[in-house]
């Protein structure tokens, strides 16, 4: 009788373990508490410091689509950031930096690269925009026959405002010209000046936020 009643009062206390066990598990992975977190740096490439200002948004991209949603908006604080959302089914989400005078900025992040509880480090190169001016004065402009060759080398070509690294071909006979391209801020730009048979390689240094000029007479 008395086994009896002690299995019994043990059963009970293990049923009652097992239920707050349960309940501890569920209220841990309660859909309010999956949470992902997406931070960083972002580092000014032009002045060779953390960024302290600009604007870091998050979109969600949901699944087999190409929209994008914004989730969350945060100002740039001692060089970084840092999201905390939500985890959802998304495909993957974007970040975004934009900054005034700054070169936008896009990075993405895969659904699957991130990890509950585990922060996901996503850092920013970024830089100001310069603008270089190479201005083509047409030494013999009843004439065709005259041409130069400014061949962009290595600089940045991705943005708004900014040109591929290539040749760019122009001719007498035509009048004068200028060859505009945003580039990043307090650095060198090269190219080559082509008029046959002569090479002539140079680079310009463009101060961050301004305009540069490069006269090439042919």
């Amino acid at each position: 009788m008395m086994i009896s009643t002690i299995m019994k009062r043990l059963n009970k206390i293990f049923g009652l373990g097992l239920l707050a066990y349960l309940f501890v598990l569920g209220a841990c992975n309660k859909p309010g508490d999956l949470k992902f977190t997406i931070e960083g740096q972002v580092f000014d490439k032009s002045f060779n410091q953390n960024l302290q200002q600009g604007t870091v948004r998050l979109f969600r991209v949901p699944i087999a689509t190409t929209q994008e949603i914004l989730i969350a908006e945060e100002t740039i604080s001692n060089g970084s950031y840092s999201f905390t959302f939500e985890r959802d089914m998304s495909e993957r989400y974007i970040v975004r930096f934009e900054k005034e005078n700054y070169f936008n900025e896009i990075n993405e992040v895969f659904f699957s690269q991130l990890q509950v509880g585990q922060p996901y480090q996503l850092n920013f190169n970024v830089e100001a925009i310069a603008v270089m001016n190479w201005v083509l004065v047409d030494q013999t402009p009843n004439s065709s026959n005259n041409s130069v060759i400014i061949q962009k080398l290595e600089s940045r070509a991705v943005g708004a405002g900014t040109c591929p690294n290539q040749q760019y071909e122009f001719f007498g006979g035509q009048g004068n010209d200028t060859l505009s391209c945003a580039v990043g801020g307090n650095q060198y730009v090269k190219f080559y000046k082509v008029q046959l048979p002569n090479f002539q390689l140079d680079s310009v240094y463009c101060p961050a936020f301004e305009e540069t000029f490069y006269i090439v007479n042919y």
